[in-house]
This record gives structure tokens, sequence and C-alpha cells, in this order.
């Protein structure tokens, strides 16, 4: 996959620092729609019960993203919003633990009783590979809704069908991927070869829709390639059980 800046699609960031508040609300609120479901599921992964991972990641979005301006400290010229997220998330957690141990103790000490949370103990401090993996996952739900749309809105509902039936679904289900002959007749298409062009085609504009993607969550060209490479190692591990 070519890893040429989109250089007019990074302005994510940089709306989301603005001194409109139409606009900054805007961009934060691509931010929180996007990426809320990857955090919520990375606090579940650490031990947390649903309501209490949706309750921190919501407040986290309120207390540091909104309240604190968290992008407002982004080195402009340098910078991954999936780092920067991370590292202020893991502060943000272990903050609320701490606190939430303070007050259990206290209500301990004056005969109240400790209220479990799922995730007491930051012994175990979170690694980075399960929120990177849940970050690409939104990504490329971002990308495959995106480019739907897109093949829809422009008549390519055939081009879509075929990346639907030939590459999408076998991914997600795990299955084998159906003959090109047999995508063909399920989609109205007069051979292989048609089919298999349009799947070329579609992989194409998926890869770029991609790359959009990506873009627009970084403040550079040095950055948007190294972060592609990240995120295209991160697709390649094993899966965990």
């Amino acid at each position: 996959m070519s890893a040429e800046f989109p250089t007019t699609e990074w302005q994510m960031i940089a709306d989301a620092c603005s001194p409109s508040i139409a606009q900054r609300q805007d961009a934060l609120g691509r931010v929180f729609r996007a990426y809320l479901p990857p955090i919520e599921a990375w606090l579940r992964k650490l031990g947390a019960d649903p309501e209490r991972a949706s309750e921190t990641a919501q407040d986290f979005f309120a207390k540091v993203l909104i309240e604190r301006r968290l992008l407002d400290g982004a080195d402009r010229a340098k910078g991954r919003l999936r780092t920067l997220l991370r590292t202020a998330l893991e502060r943000y957690r272990v903050d609320t633990i701490r606190r939430d141990d303070a007050r259990a103790r206290a209500e301990s000490a004056a005969g109240g009783q400790l209220a479990a949370d799922g995730a007491r103990s930051d012994a175990n401090p979170p690694g980075a590979d399960d929120f990177d993996a849940e970050w690409t996952r939104a990504q490329l739900e971002m990308t495959v809704s995106r480019a739907r749309d897109l093949m829809l809105a422009t008549g390519r509902e055939r081009e879509w069908r075929v990346f639907e039936l030939a590459a999408l679904l076998p991914a997600i289900h795990g299955t084998s991927k159906p003959p090109m002959d047999e995508v063909a007749r399920q989609v109205g298409l007069p051979s292989a070869a048609v089919a298999s062009n349009l799947l070329f085609q579609a992989r194409r504009r998926v890869g770029a829709m991609f790359m959009e993607v990506v873009s627009e969550t970084v403040a550079g060209a040095s950055d948007f390639r190294e972060e592609l490479g990240h995120l295209e190692g991160v697709l390649k591990r094993p899966a965990k059980d």
C-alpha cells in the first residue's frame, strides 16, 4: 500500500484545536464517535464491566479531551492521535483507580463496603498492543463504512457487492473466499473476469480510504508514514484467543 500523505485530509486534529467553537465541536464529535467504542473495548479487556468501561470512557472524553483540551497540547508539527489518546487514557485510568481506592478505604474505615469496579489495581499496567488492536479495528470499520457509502453514492453498487462477497465477508467470518464465477453469478455480472476487475478497483478504493482515515489522526507526512506502517503491522499480528 502506497504511503503518500493525503495532504488535504489531516484537518481533524487542527479543527479540534480551532478557535471556532462550531469547528472544534464538530471535530471533537468525530473523534468521540469514532474512538469511544475501541476505548470502551480496551477498558473491558482490562477487567472493567461494560457499565464501568462506558462511564470511564465518556468521563475521559468529557474531562480530558474537552475540558482540558488535550489536543491543544499536542505538537502541531509532530503527533499522532492514537499515542496521544492512549497515553492520556492510561494516566486517567490510573488516577481514577487511585481516587476510587482512596474513597473505598475511607468508606471501609467508616464502616462502609468496598465497591468493586473490576479494575482496582494498576500493578500490571496495560500494554499498548490491545489498545492499538482496538484502535486499528475502529479505523478499519470507519474505512469500510466510508468506502461503502462512497461506492453506493457514486453508482458503484456492483463494485461494492463484489468486494463484500469476495473480500469483506470472508474476512469477517473467517471463511474461504468464494470462486469469482460464483461472485459474478450472485452479483449479476457476465463473467468472473469482470468480477475480478471490479474487485481490484474496490480494493484500491478501500486502500485509498484507509489512508485517508489514518491521515486524519496525524499532523504531518512523516507521522503519517510511520503510523500507516505501524497499523499495517498490527493487522499482520496473529489474532489473540
